[in-house]
């Protein structure tokens, strides 16, 4: 436990700090900046399993924890901010079930590579039933989803 005297220091600090004394809007860009790549989906590579294009690894996810002020302001930024990307659809569901509910309300597009979920699933599935099966497995974890897209296709409309 920190000390009145530790806590007084670090608010002295952070009242210093040239960017926490910016505009909320202004460290809102930077933040956004941050955590997102520069096209227009920025994509989560979850489990180290990507299908195809690269791992994100510079984005800012650790920015929240350097100090409160900074966790109160972007701790759910990057579920709200970026796509997550996913081999399979169970690898999928565990990482949700761990997340905060919070946290999956801000989620609003999953990507699957279905080539490979096709290959792997019995029957061989066609690329609609794995985005379909999916989405109704994602939905109800996050109420705010939007869509559920294949990285090697365009996304397809209608929340699927």
């Amino acid at each position: 436990m920190k000390t009145s005297k530790q806590l007084e220091h670090i608010t002295v600090a952070n009242s210093k700090s040239p960017l926490l004394r910016l505009p909320a809007e202004i460290r809102n860009q930077i933040f956004e900046l941050a955590f997102t790549s520069p096209s227009p989906s920025s994509t989560i590579h979850i489990l180290y399993q990507t299908c195809t294009g690269t791992a994100r690894d510079d984005l800012a996810i650790q920015l929240p924890f350097t100090c409160r002020q900074l966790y109160a302001e972007t701790a759910n930024m990057v579920y709200s901010l970026n796509t997550f990307l996913f081999v399979r659809q169970y690898h999928m569901e565990e990482w949700l079930a761990k997340r905060l509910p919070v946290q999956r309300e801000l989620i609003e597009q999953i990507t699957v590579c279905t080539d490979y979920m096709s290959a792997t699933c019995g029957g061989y599935p066609t690329r609609m039933s794995v985005l379909r099966s999916a989405f109704l497995a994602a939905k109800p974890m996050c109420p705010n989803l939007k869509r559920v897209t294949d990285p090697a296709y365009l996304p397809l409309a209608g929340g699927i």
